[in-house]
Order: C-alpha cells, then sequence, then structure tokens
C-alpha cells in the first residue's frame, strides 16, 4: 500500500508581514528612547515650520520649511511635512515629539519592510514565470528587517527623508514589475506616482530610470538595441529632468550647490573606491562600528593599496553580475542596483562626507537579497535555523547600536572612540559642557585640530573661555568665526551672545540685526535680538541717555516685538524729550497689554494735561486712583487739574 505526501502548507502572506514586522520591531525598538541628533536639531525641534500641519503648500514653494539654517536646507518637501504630522501626533497624544517622531521612523522602517518582501516575490515571478520562493522572499525581508544598517535610519530622525524615499522607490520597482509583464495605464500611473514621491523625498530617487535599464537588461532579458528599453527608461528619465527642471527654475533651488563641495582632483572617486570595500562592505557582514560622521583618510594615490583592492573588489562583483546576467537575472540586477544605489553619494561627485552609515540603506534591499541567496543555498534542513541565527546576531547587534543613540554624550563618545571627525568631536564637547566643561574644552580644541575652519568649534570654544573669564581670548575667536563666515547667521548670532558675555550690548546688536537679517524665519535669532534691544534701552535709560535708547526701542517695536513693558519706556523716552503725542501712544498701547501699569497710567495723565487734553487725564487718573487709592501723586495732580 503506498501513501501520497501531503505537501507543507506555505505560511500566508499576512503571516510573514505580521513575522517580519516582530523581528523589525525586535531590531529597532531602542529607537523609541533615542534623542535629537546632528541636524535634527535645526529640523525637528526649535523648527516653526513643522509645529503646524497646515497650510501643506509652503513645504512645496519654500525649502527653507526644511531646516532652520540655510546650511542644510535641501528641496525635500515630504520631510517637513512628515515630520510636522508627527509633532501634531506627539501634541494630540501628550507624548515628547523625539519619542513620536522615531516612532514615525519605526513604522516606515515595517513599511519597507512589507514593501522588500513584496518586491522579491514580484521579482522571483518575473524570473522564473514560476511560484516564487518563500524561504527567499522571507529571509530577504528579515535580514533587511533586522540589519543595523537600517537601524541607522530608525534613529536617526533627520534620516525620515531616507526612509521616505526607500518607501517611494520600492513601490515604484514594484510599480514598474507589473509594467514589465502586463503594460497598463495604471501601473505606469503607479509608478510614475511613487517615483514622483522618491523625488519630493530625496534626491537619490533621480536614478530611478537607471535602476529600471539595469532591469531590463537583466530580468527584462532585451539587448541594448531594444527600442521598448530606450522607449521606458528613456520616459522614466524625461520625467526625472522634468522634476529636477522644475526645482530649479520653478522653485529656484539647487540641491547641488547645497550638497558638492570642491576637493582635490580624484581624491573623492579614489576615497570611494577604498570605502566600497573596507567601509559598506564591511558594514553588512560586521555593522558593530557604526557611527555617524566616521573618520576617514582621503586618498590621493591610484597606487593606494585600499584603491587598488576596493576597485578590484567592485570589478570582480560586477563582471561576475554580468556574465550570470542570463542565468542568474535576479542575483545579477541585485549586485548592479546595490552599486547604482550607492553611485550618486560615493563614486565621482564630492559631497561634504566621504561616508555615512545611512548610504547605504536604498541598496541594503539588494545585498539582503543576496545574502537569502547564500541561506537558500544550504539544505533545505539547515535553511530556517541559519536564517533565524543569523537574524539573532542582526538583532543583538542593532540593539547595541541603538544604545548609543540615546543621548548626545553616548553617540559621539562612543564616535570618538571608533574614530569620528571635527564636528564628531564638537557635538561630544557641546554633550559634556555642563558637566565637564575642561573636557569639552579639550573636545573643541581636537575639533579645530581636525578642521581650522570648524565655525561651530570655535564658537563654543569662545563662549567657555568668556565664562571662565578669558574674554578677550574668547572674543576674537568668536570674531574670527563670524568674519570667516559673514553670510551665515548663526555665526553672527553666537558672536552677539558672546558680545553679550563680555559687557558689550552695543556691538552685540549690530551682529544680532545681521543674524536676523541673514535669516528673517529664525525665530531664536530674532526674539534674542529683541530682549538685547530692549535690556539695552533699559540700561540707556537708567544711565540717562534716552536718545540712543529710543533708537533702540524703534527699532524693537518696528520688528512687530514686544519686551515686558517696552511702550512703557518707548512713551517715557519720548516724553522726556517732550514728544508727548508719540509718547500717549506708546502709553496707551501699554495699557492694552497690561493694564495695571500704574506709571504707564501716571505718565500717560501726564502727557494729555501737556497736550491740553486735562479731561481725558482726569479719566486716567480717577482709573489709576481706583487701581491704587494710596497713589498719593495721582490724587495730587488730580486736584491741580481741578478736580
Amino acid at each position: 500500500m503506498t501513501t501520497t505526501s501531503t505537501p507543507t502548507p506555505k505560511p500566508s502572506l499576512a503571516i510573514a508581514l505580521v513575522c517580519l514586522s516582530m523581528i523589525a520591531s525586535a531590531a529597532h525598538w531602542r529607537a523609541l528612547n533615542a534623542d535629537f541628533h546632528l541636524d535634527d536639531f535645526f529640523r525637528a525641534t526649535n523648527n516653526p515650520a513643522i509645529e503646524v500641519v497646515t497650510p501643506v503648500a509652503r513645504h512645496f514653494t519654500d525649502p527653507g520649511t526644511m531646516a532652520t539654517i540655510p546650511q542644510i536646507v535641501q528641496y525635500r518637501p515630504l520631510l517637513p511635512l512628515s515630520l510636522s504630522l508627527t509633532y501634531a501626533a506627539a501634541t494630540i497624544s501628550e507624548v515628547e515629539p523625539a519619542l513620536a517622531h522615531h516612532a514615525g521612523n519605526l513604522l516606515l522602517h515595517i513599511l519597507a519592510v512589507g514593501l522588500v518582501y513584496l518586491l522579491t516575490r514580484a521579482l522571483l515571478r518575473v524570473q522564473s514565470k514560476a511560484p516564487p520562493s518563500p524561504f527567499l522572499c522571507f529571509a530577504t525581508a528579515a535580514l533587511f528587517a533586522a540589519h543595523p544598517v537600517a537601524g541607522v535610519a530608525v534613529n536617526y530622525v533627520s534620516n525620515r527623508d531616507l526612509l521616505l524615499a526607500l518607501v517611494f522607490i520600492l513601490g515604484a520597482l514594484l510599480a514598474y514589475t507589473r509594467v514589465s509583464l502586463r503594460p497598463s495605464i495604471s501601473a505606469w500611473l503607479l509608478c510614475g506616482l511613487c517615483l514622483l514621491g522618491g523625488l519630493l523625498s530625496k534626491q537619490n530617487a533621480a536614478l530611478f530610470p537607471l535602476i529600471t535599464l539595469l532591469y531590463e537588461l537583466t530580468l527584462g532579458r532585451r539587448a541594448l538595441k531594444d527600442p521598448v528599453l530606450w522607449k521606458r527608461t528613456g520616459g522614466l528619465a524625461l520625467f526625472v529632468c522634468a522634476y529636477l527642471a522644475f526645482v530649479r527654475y520653478g522653485v529656484g533651488f539647487s540641491d547641488a550647490d547645497q550638497l558638492v563641495v570642491a576637493r582635490a582632483p580624484f581624491e573623492y572617486p579614489l576615497t570611494e573606491l577604498r570605502l566600497h570595500l573596507f567601509h559598506y562592505a564591511k558594514n553588512l557582514i560586521w555593522p558593530l562600528s557604526l557611527h555617524p560622521l566616521p573618520e576617514i583618510q582621503a586618498a590621493t594615490s591610484v597606487a593606494n593599496l585600499g584603491v587598488i583592492l576596493g576597485a578590484l573588489f567592485i570589478a570582480f562583483a560586477l563582471s561576475t553580475a554580468w556574465r550570470n546576467a542570463r542565468s542568474r537575472p535576479l542575483l545579477a540586477f541585485s549586485v548592479f542596483a546595490y552599486f547604482a544605489w550607492l553611485s550618486m553619494t560615493s563614486s565621482v561627485i564630492p559631497m561634504r562626507s566621504f561616508a555615512e552609515d545611512y548610504r547605504q540603506l536604498i541598496s541594503l534591499p539588494f545585498a539582503c537579497l543576496l545574502g537569502a541567496s547564500l541561506l537558500a543555498a544550504l539544505p533545505r534542513v539547515a535553511r530556517y535555523p541559519s536564517l533565524g541565527l543569523v537574524c539573532l546576531l542582526l538583532v543583538l547587534s542593532s540593539n547595541s547600536n541603538a544604545r548609543h543613540w540615546e543621548t548626545e554624550e553616548s553617540l559621539w563618545g562612543r564616535a570618538i572612540e571608533l574614530g569620528t571627525t571635527s564636528q564628531g568631536h564638537l557635538n561630544y564637547g557641546r554633550s559634556i559642557a555642563a558637566k565637564d566643561p575642561e573636557r569639552a574644552e579639550e573636545a573643541y580644541r581636537r575639533a579645530l585640530e581636525l578642521n581650522p575652519q570648524n565655525a561651530y568649534a570655535k564658537i563654543n570654544l569662545a563662549i567657555y573661555m568668556i565664562d571662565v573669564g578669558r574674554k578677550e581670548e574668547g572674543l576674537s575667536l568668536a570674531k574670527q568665526a563670524a568674519l570667516e563666515n559673514p553670510t551665515w547667521a548663526i555665526t553672527q548670532h553666537w558672536f552677539a551672545r558672546a558680545l553679550v558675555l563680555a559687557g558689550q550690548k552695543e556691538e552685540a546688536i549690530h551682529h544680532a540685526t545681521r543674524a536676523h537679517e541673514l535669516d528673517e524665519t529664525h525665530l531664536e535669532y530674532r526674539d534674542f535680538l529683541i530682549e538685547l534691544l530692549y535690556l539695552h534701552a533699559r540700561e540707556l535709560q537708567v544711565a540717562g541717555e534716552t536718545e540712543p535708547s529710543t533708537q533702540h526701542l524703534e527699532k524693537l517695536h518696528a520688528m512687530g516685538g514686544g519686551f515686558s513693558d517696552s511702550h512703557y519706556l518707548h512713551g517715557w523716552a519720548l516724553q522726556s524729550r517732550g514728544a508727548n503725542e508719540e509718547a500717549k501712544d506708546h502709553y496707551l498701547t501699554q495699557l492694552r497689554i497690561d493694564p495695571a501699569h500704574s506709571k504707564a497710567r501716571y505718565n500717560l495723565a501726564h502727557a494729555l494735561r501737556e497736550l491740553g487734553q486735562n479731561e481725558p487725564a482726569k479719566a486716567q487718573l480717577r482709573t489709576l486712583l481706583q487701581q491704587s487709592p494710596e497713589h498719593s501723586e495721582a490724587r495730587k495732580l488730580l486736584v491741580e487739574l481741578g478736580d
């Protein structure tokens, strides 16, 4: 008697997605405890543009809503828009904004994990026209879900733009697989909308036409002469060019001006050749040294051993993929896509920094597909246990790395241990300045050793020097930072603060004004200038210098600001010079703000008397006596007025 074996039931899509969500959450839940870091302080904190959701359109017309300092502004409107949504969620649920923003990043990562799973299934169907391997689909998404490189973007709020771009890029590629199998208007529309979403998130999405070209040459099995290949990819390229033209000429903004820097000839591409092997490839298999702003030594010679090995690594990977493009098109496509997505920031275009660990994020799903293919080559009985072990190690690594993102001190202390840039040392100094100012000074000086032009290090060191009594030395350093960066509002603002600490308020007002003029949208600069104008005007009045105090108060009120009893002071300064009509207006304004301000009401009565308006003067005095019956001077003046 024979029996037929019943095939093992395959896990449903829902079960697979739930399991993947659990893996992603287990790997990156610590992100919910993470603090703000780096650009977060200018994008996610004290950024008035994200504190309200509407009007939404402002993010698409004004790149400045992205950050409060122009040095890091790019046209990525979906970043501030999405941050405004998580900020609103934090307000409604009464939780800290940092928690809400990190929760938003984690949810985007989980969404990306699900899309990686669906995309892998779709790519496998394109390759073989047969039911896709459940293991390969699940393993690819699981490796991506748990990998610490993905955790960098989850822990760093400002990486929301890259997470959004990844989600839309995966969606666009998933839609494109439908186009390649069964072209339809709906598939093209979905692909175009997702591509637009990616472009509005981060400029990396501009490489999508290149990815579709690689897709058609491998999985699509098309030849370079095939007109369909160029029709499809050319159409997408025109779409991207139209978008870039709109940003450049419609919005009037250039991302290249913000991101690209001048470097020595061939320094950047040579260094990137080495980094592809000794940094990015290493991070894939040994991600325990991930940290922001890694210290990178520039490569300047083709004969450098690291450069040679890196070039051989890339050449071997690409040539192997090309040779196997017909027999193993999915693996070939994954190799090409991995390097293509990294090419924008890690090839020949000289960026500010040589390497950032989050740059691999969009390439990561394709690296995970290659890793999952290695696991799929194991005997069937060993596949899931091996995947479980690898995922466990990745989850533990992600949790270990995430612990360092919980505070500024822990993040930058570890960065210094592993090697970091001038900015990393500066950030560490700032994180410990309150509890250990001497170590903070050492960190600032180290930052300047690594980069003598680091304006932020100069400012922080200058403030420290002034605080400990070395005023001249500190002011000289702060002035140097301001002079070297005359168009930076932040250097002018902090030089003004240094001048205030040194007691030089008049000059401080000049630089605070300059900071406000350079960046009128920055509320901190505006509020500091208003407070400074008020305090100095008050000091001048105490010293009997009413005319210069009037100038400061006029400037303050012309800005639309008001501070405490500034209108009273303005009125008094004008009245002391006989300008009673103008003084009257300021006293009335002060009383609208503070009806119980007895000095403003008493002086208003005097001004009205001088203007011959005795009855209104009497009315003010009667009100004053109702509020303060013991005010003898008001009673005396009322008698003089014949009441």
